[in-house]
């Protein structure tokens, strides 16, 4: 377990000591976004301040060279705990400890510095690439912003080096093409090139695979994996798909609703998931075998609440096979079953016939 001691505060800067195994913390995130009032609302009736709760009070440890996946349905927050972390999004509460300093208190100019050792890979690298540069360019772009490298020559070598390490080779035929110009699987092998030409200690990895052919997810995935070990790369892995984060993650946490409702190992959770959402998401996933013909129900009810009223008590109730009153009226929070091992449920135990 990480233990953060603080030992004292510079300015806006607070220093903590931390274990030198974990690459970053977060603790406590949460970010709700204000809810605007329709046009007629807003005329004619005095209507109350309303939120979205996208992540709401989400806190986990990322070891060095892990990669910890974040899973869930669409909407559950996984993407906005990713841009909380790297402050593309303000926090509404919450810290984010690297290398002992809490960044969100941290000034433009510290946090400037941060940078070089935090980077992301977007979803959608055609979107994360200006059409007017070519891929030198797009590629050497943190190098420059950050005055990592000034002389040409050597810009030109540490970008054909990482086009290289991503498999785009020869490297020197990709240097003038244009964003346009590329496949999808040859954008996103770019963007993994551009996120580790700084050498990061962090990257967050949002649903990298998830807008490219099956057939060609497995060559990116694997490219991603050489890399963090060639690095020593620490990852957030976001991604709704299960399987995908048995073959990526060491750990996985699983969120529901903007809180995280299991975390652990991956193939114990895999194997021996505790919480009724993780059961629900396991079952869902597709069989092999094409003979193979669902005949049980999903352990699941419903639709996906709105991030607005959310329920009293467990807010995955509304949608629990297992839910009993008391499900109403508490609401859980992570509980250590076995090490590294976290279930946010009531009846855990009941559930799963553990004495």
């Amino acid at each position: 377990m990480l233990h953060v001691i603080y030992i004292r505060r510079t300015g806006s800067e607070t220093m903590t000591l931390i274990d030198k195994e974990i690459a970053i913390e977060a603790k406590n995130l949460k970010k709700y976004f204000p809810l605007q009032a329709g046009l007629f609302a807003s005329l004619f009736k005095k209507s109350e301040n309303k939120f979205v709760h996208a992540v709401d009070d989400v806190s986990f440890a990322i070891k060095k060279g892990e990669t910890f996946g974040l899973v869930g349905e669409s909407g559950c927050g996984k993407s906005t705990t990713g841009y909380l972390i790297l402050q593309i999004e303000k926090l509404t509460a919450g810290s984010i400890y690297f290398r002992g300093v809490d960044v969100v208190t941290l000034s433009k100019e510290a946090l400037k510095e941060v940078r070089k050792d935090l980077q992301i890979i977007f979803q959608n690298p055609y979107e994360s690439m200006s059409p007017r540069f070519s891929i030198l360019d797009i590629v050497a772009e943190p190098l420059r912003l950050l005055n990592i490298l000034d002389d040409e020559n050597e810009i030109m070598q540490k970008v054909l080096e990482e086009l290289t390490d991503v498999g785009l080779i020869p490297a020197e035929d990709f240097l003038d093409r244009f964003p346009h110009e590329l496949s999808g699987g040859q954008r996103q092998r770019v963007s993994i090139a551009r996120a580790f030409t700084l050498n990061p200690t962090f990257i967050v990895a949002d649903e990298p695979v998830s807008m490219l052919d099956v057939s060609i997810r497995v060559g990116i995935l694997k490219t991603m994996q050489e890399l963090s070990r060639k690095h020593g790369t620490a990852f957030l892995f976001i991604t709704h798909d299960l399987a995908l984060a048995r073959t990526m993650c060491d750990r996985i946490a699983v969120m529901y609703l903007g809180r995280i409702v299991e975390q652990g190992p991956t193939e114990e959770i895999i194997h021996t998931p505790l919480h009724p959402y993780t059961k629900a998401l396991i079952a869902a996933v597709p069989s092999p075998d094409p003979d193979a013909r669902r005949t049980e129900e999903l352990p699941i009810i419903g639709e996906v609440p709105s991030g607005i009223d959310i329920a009293s008590g467990c807010r995955f109730h509304p949608r629990c096979i297992y839910a009993i009153e008391k499900c109403k009226e508490i609401d859980p929070h992570l509980e250590q079953v076995k090490k590294d091992h976290k279930v946010a449920c009531i009846r855990y135990k009941e559930i799963n016939e553990i004495k």
